[in-house]
C-alpha cells in the first residue's frame, strides 16, 4: 500500500507529516492536536474501549445550524472515511460528511472557563461562539 502525506501542526505549532491511508496529496483531512488525542485516549481507557475509533459528525442543530458531535465506536463501516492519527488512534467519519470535516482541526483545553474540545474548521462560513456549532 501506498501512503500520502499531509501536514499536520505539532505541539509547538511546527508542520510535520501525517500518514494517510490513500495515495495523492488532496485526500480530506481530519487532525487532533497532541492534547486532544491524550484526552479520547484518557476517556477511552476510562470507559475500557481501548481498541474504539473516535467517530466525529455533524448534524442538524446548535446556534449556526450544523453541530459537531462526537462518539466511540467499535466497528468502521463501508460509509466511513478512516483518518490514522499520532500513537495509533484512528479517527472515522462518514464519507458524506466530509466536505463539512474536510481540513478540520480538533484540539482540547484544561482551561476551567471554556476549556474542553475547540473545533477549527476551514469550512466554517460562521462559528457560534461556544465554538461547536457552525455554518457552511
Amino acid at each position: 500500500m501506498e501512503y500520502g502525506f499531509h501536514q499536520r501542526a505539532g505541539r509547538s505549532g511546527e508542520v510535520r507529516p501525517v500518514r494517510s491511508r490513500r495515495k495523492g496529496a488532496t485526500r480530506a483531512m481530519i487532525n487532533l492536536t497532541e492534547n486532544a488525542t491524550a484526552e479520547f485516549r484518557r476517556l477511552m481507557s476510562e470507559k475500557g474501549l481501548d481498541q474504539a475509533v473516535v467517530r466525529i459528525g455533524v448534524e442538524s442543530g446548535g446556534c449556526s445550524g450544523l453541530q459537531y458531535n462526537m462518539d466511540f465506536d467499535e466497528s468502521v463501516g463501508e460509509t466511513d472515511e478512516v483518518f490514522d492519527q499520532a500513537g495509533g488512534l484512528r479517527v472515522v467519519c462518514q464519507k458524506d460528511q466530509l466536505a463539512y470535516l474536510d481540513g478540520l482541526n480538533v484540539d482540547f483545553s484544561k482551561k476551567l472557563m471554556g476549556g474542553g474540545f475547540r473545533f477549527e474548521n476551514p469550512n466554517a462560513a460562521k462559528s457560534c461562539g461556544c465554538g461547536t456549532s457552525f455554518r457552511i
